[in-house]
């Protein structure tokens, strides 16, 4: 489009229409003489518009003119009328998203008013329970309950958190001060042995003052067997004995005692036999002290049995497979076997007065226990003693007062079990210090024999029985059949009968590594297969004594798992070796650490002949991966004590070489790295 010239355009120029001799304006042709034409045109495509503007007069309108034909001519939009609007949709939006936002701020302040309203909570407080391990489970299960309840104690919305904690520590803090790392002071505890309480109250009587003498739930100590043996009759005064008593498979009870460091059922089960002995208390009464230093020659030999695990992971390790009789609260074992699962475990009730947990839940009113958690811990001391929490103890395995028990594998919940009452502060104290020693050499406490050209020993009366307290088939230096000629000497030459045990070669637990690092291929065989083979050339010559064996799991809860139980290779334990050898599928990381942690403490309790020992071989082929233990931990448990001694062999380089050198020394052995080809050669020379 040509532009207009600027001398034909006049600023003021109008798009208003005016009046002219008293009308409106309207046509063209009537006022082409007065005006200026000023002419727009525009493309063909589009109307075309004649604008037309005078000079001489003041401009005071334009004429649109509308031509008619094929182009019609369109009015073109004023000024204002040419701006374009905003859309209306965008505001509208807007304005349901505050609507929507101002709706839902409204109802979370109405809504947080309401429960503020409805359970008056200003603040929050966390209520700290120590519970003693036996009982903690079923307090966890019942504060998660508890807490469901929503419960407010002075305006303060309260939740539970349950600590499992060993009764003694827990009454020594309360007495001295409260010092436990990571575990805030509590304001309720849960205690199964009263003589705890009691060992408080004598010290300061305030902090559980008050409180209930009455047990919530009750369990008695029994005796944990594989489920084969359970009910096997035999008595506390059966486990006293110097020989152990038999079980129905015929194996022996040998008593393997979790440390009494944390673990009141060891304590419970060393009450009751020793008041089975003569001198205890025959169930008339707790012991005493003085009953307890009058067994101390009962309590060493039974220590032969103490090992460094807990209760729990006893009794994990005999469901695996061992044969050795763990001493257990009634719940325990009830609890032991996974719902759905066959039972591995069962009880054996001893008969005569037994021991028992004695659950008291006790609100604590130390100087740390603030008016508000006071308040909740009494709230939750009235949940757990009334008709909520009493489903909570049944469930777990205890006995409840007038409530019906639960049904269990492996337990009887009404066998009547005669009551013993616990054994006083002094008592309790000597029989956890004698539960926590460990006797290096249980086998070695016999006379000696003397040997060729010896003298008879100062004390001429040797002992008048038979049995010893070496265990079955074990042998006492049998006396002369004319005691009173001790001057008889003079002949030298009869060492004959009474002579030393022959020393077969060592009983030897054989542990493998079945990780998936075992099946790396060496010379056209993987790892596992070499081992395999080793072990089927080595029973040949393994002791007379026994063989056994255990392979790691990856699983964390079940490090290890018994394959064959350490004993003399018949034939018939010959093809179930071959047989367990022929099952194994290595999968997953290696838990060696944690495998070792489980068989170390349970290797003082396999039966060997007398001045045999006991030989643990462990076959591995890569570094460890066990959770949560470390390699100073499994070392200070191996130096801890000494039931046999540990020899290490290695198939690969990617061990840790320097870490299984100092396990195996704390073990008493050696760690040495074979070529598979040789592992059958350095195996049997272990075995020797």
């Amino acid at each position: 489009m040509t532009p207009l010239p600027s001398d034909r355009y006049h600023p003021r120029c109008t798009d208003r229409p005016v009046r002219s001799n008293g009308r409106w304006t309207a046509g063209y042709s009537s006022y082409q003489s007065s005006y200026q034409s000023c002419t727009r045109r525009r493309s063909s495509a589009v109307p075309r518009t004649v604008r037309r503007c005078t000079r001489s007069a003041p401009i005071l309108a334009r004429r649109v003119i509308r031509t008619r034909g094929p182009q019609t001519m369109g009015r073109h939009a004023t000024a204002s009328s040419r701006r374009r609007g905003i859309a209306a949709w965008p505001v509208v939006i807007a304005v349901v998203v505050v609507l929507i936002v101002g709706a839902v701020v409204a109802f979370v302040l109405v809504n947080r008013d309401d429960d503020q309203a409805t359970t008056g909570c200003a603040s929050t407080t966390t209520l700290q329970v120590v519970a003693a391990p036996s009982v903690a489970p079923a307090i966890t299960a019942a504060a998660a309950a508890f807490d469901a309840t929503s419960p407010v104690a002075r305006s303060s919305c309260v939740s539970t958190e349950v600590t499992a904690m060993d009764g003694s520590t827990v009454a020594s803090n309360l007495i001295g001060g409260w010092t436990v790392t990571g575990v805030p002071a509590p304001a309720l505890w849960v205690a199964d042995d009263e003589t705890e309480l009691t060992t408080v109250e004598d010290e300061n009587a305030a902090i559980t003052s008050g409180r209930s003498t009455t047990p919530l739930a009750t369990s008695p100590v029994v005796i944990a067997v594989r489920s084969a043996n359970a009910g096997t009759e035999m008595s506390w005064a059966d486990l006293a004995g110097t020989t152990p008593p038999m079980l129905t498979d015929g194996s022996t009870a040998s008593l393997v005692l979790p440390t009494t460091n944390g673990n009141s059922a060891t304590v419970a089960a060393l009450e009751s036999i020793v008041a089975a002995v003569p001198g205890g208390s025959a169930g008339t009464a707790g012991l005493t002290a003085a009953q307890v230093d009058a067994s101390s020659a009962l309590l060493s030999r039974l220590a032969a049995g103490v090992t460094t695990g807990n209760t729990a992971s006893t009794l994990r390790v005999m469901a695996a497979g061992t044969g050795a009789a763990v001493p257990a609260y009634e719940a325990e074992v009830a609890t032991s076997t996974p719902a759905g699962d066959n039972p591995r475990i069962g009880a054996i009730y001893p008969t005569g007065p037994t021991a028992s947990a004695e659950i008291y839940s006790v609100p604590l009113s130390g100087d740390w226990v603030d008016p508000t958690t006071g308040d909740a811990a009494a709230q939750f001391n009235s949940y757990l003693s009334g008709a909520a929490g009493t489903p909570f103890f049944v469930q777990a395995g205890f006995r409840v007062p007038d409530g019906t028990p639960a049904t269990f594998p492996g337990v009887d919940l009404d066998h009547t079990v005669t009551p013993l009452p616990r054994a006083d502060a002094a008592a309790r104290a000597a029989l956890v210090a004698a539960g926590a020693r460990r006797v290096t050499t249980p086998n070695t406490a016999t006379s000696t024999p003397p040997t060729s050209g010896s003298t008879p020993p100062a004390s001429s009366t040797p002992p008048s029985t038979s049995t010893s307290p070496n265990g079955p088939g074990s042998t006492t230096s049998t006396p002369p059949t004319t005691p009173t000629t001790p001057t008889t000497p003079t002949t030298p030459t009869t060492p004959t009968s009474p002579s030393a045990p022959v020393q077969t070669g060592p009983t030897v637990v054989v542990l493998v590594d079945q990780s998936a690092a075992m099946l790396e291929t060496v010379d056209g065989k993987n790892l596992n297969q070499w081992v395999q083979e080793a072990i089927a050339a080595t029973t040949g010559a393994a002791p007379e004594a026994g063989y056994g064996l255990w392979i790691t799991n990856s699983e964390v809860d079940n490090d290890a798992t018994e394959q064959l139980t350490p004993g003399v290779l018949t034939a018939a334990r010959t093809a179930e070796l071959q047989q367990a050898l022929g099952g194994w599928q290595p999968t997953g990381n290696n838990q060696t650490y944690g495998a070792l942690q489980t068989i170390w403490p349970l290797l003082g309790s396999v039966e060997v002949p007398q001045g045999q020992q006991r030989r643990l071989i462990l076959i591995t082929a890569d570094g460890d991966d066990t959770p949560g233990l470390s390699r100073d931990e499994l070392i200070t448990l191996l130096e801890g004590s000494t039931p046999g001694q540990l020899d290490i062999l290695s198939l690969t380089s990617a061990v840790n070489e320097g870490a299984l050198d100092e396990i195996a020394a704390a073990g008493g052995g050696t760690h040495q790295q074979v070529d598979p080809s040789g592992l059958a050669d350095a195996l049997t020379a272990l075995a020797r």
